[in-house]
């Protein structure tokens, strides 16, 4: 959790398709709504989602307002309306933890990596290697947290997901600047996690990027090298590799290239599209922006499109947007600085997805 002045990103030509290609993504337009706040406001957190008996339950996390770090957790269920209910606390991370990743599955949760702060305040930041694993109750509640193998390396900033059996973690920072490994480790039917073994790493280090999984490949999209701190090299491509069967990454392909560079925004595939929700644009702005390309049927991207109906308002550091039964939820995240306010919200917003443009605006949703 950098807290430079210096970088917004921690506070293009399209690759065209054949039409028939383009045909095959319906969807493209959100109609947003605001929820329940998430309190405290919080950024740098973790948000996952998990299916809960009959239930949806969503789970945000740790993270930090820059005065002081949290390890609480709260969640919330999804009414049949869509709406999520009220927020209410269940059982905290083993840490405050700031830049962490989550990903739950089979009534399980895996956390890994992260930031904490080792001195008085904010003032000493460490990036650390550990990893927890946490049973979800029938009531959606979460059990204690047990210590599992560390990573191979200290990771910040970095996504995880889950596919066939294993958590992988995608780039990220390492102890100062992006890193190219990715890790895999097999998660047991018990809550366990084996042994984390070291993938076909990226063609170039990224952190502050975004994943997505579509049809056993994993997307990875933008994000930033070097030391963000410093002088970030932003990207704006889009990365694709297999996952293979013995859980192993085929060879990483370009398939796709952003108009704009993005860092902190998150991403997810719905019905045969790549949606890009919010984040850092050019490291220069908080973006409200949502973007969709098809995607064809060799994995590659058709023509990147601006949709319709933007986010309320902009915000980065929201990574983990979870997609349930056509709806898409934005938990927390930073803003764009503004005299007297705070950088940080505890907002939720739901954002039903469309199969055409829409053009009203989520009255009454604030930042605040």
């Amino acid at each position: 959790m950098h807290i430079p002045r210096r970088s917004i990103a921690l506070a293009g030509l399209p690759l065209l398709l054949p039409a028939a290609a383009l045909a095959q993504a319906p969807g493209a337009g959100v109609r947003w709504q605001c929820a329940a706040p998430v309190a405290p406001a919080r950024d740098h957190h973790v948000v996952f989602h998990a299916r809960v008996g009959r239930s949806d339950v969503i789970y945000a996390g740790g993270g930090t307002n820059y005065r002081a770090m949290f390890d609480s957790v709260a969640r919330t269920t999804i009414g049949a309306d869509g709406v999520p209910g009220p927020w209410t606390a269940t059982a905290p991370l083993p840490r405050p933890l700031a830049g962490a990743s989550a990903v739950a599955a089979h009534g399980f949760v895996v956390l890994t990596g992260g930031q904490i702060a080792t001195g008085e305040g904010l003032r000493t930041l460490t990036r650390v290697a550990d990893t927890y694993t946490a049973p979800i109750a029938a009531d959606g509640s979460l059990g204690a947290w047990t210590a599992g193998p560390p990573l191979p390396a200290p990771r910040f900033h970095h996504p995880s997901l889950y596919h066939d059996g294993r958590v992988y973690v995608v780039g990220g920072q390492g102890a100062a600047e992006a890193e190219a490994g990715v890790f895999a480790v097999r998660l047991g039917t018990d809550g366990r996690l084996g042994a984390w073994q070291t993938l076909r790493p990226l063609p170039e280090p990224r952190s502050h990027h975004a994943v997505a999984v579509d049809h056993g490949a994993v997307y990875v999209i933008g994000g930033l090298a070097g030391n963000p701190a410093r002088s970030p090299v932003q990207h704006a491509s889009v990365l694709r590799a297999e996952i293979l069967r013995d859980g192993s990454l085929g060879e990483w392909r370009r398939v796709g290239e952003m108009p704009h560079a993005y860092a902190t925004h998150s991403a997810f595939v719905h019905e045969g599209a790549l949606w890009v929700v919010g984040g850092v644009e050019d490291n220069a702005r908080f973006s409200e922006l949502v973007w969709r390309a098809p995607l064809g049927r060799d994995g590659t991207l058709g023509a990147w499109s601006q949709v319709a109906q933007p986010l309320p308002f902009g915000r980065g550091h929201v990574h983990v947007t979870p997609v349930i039964g056509g709806r898409v939820y934005s938990i927390g995240g930073r803003l764009a600085p503004q005299q007297g306010a705070p950088p940080v919200t505890g907002a939720v917003v739901v954002g039903t997805l469309t199969r055409t443009p829409e053009s009203a605006s989520a009255a009454g949703c604030t930042a605040g």
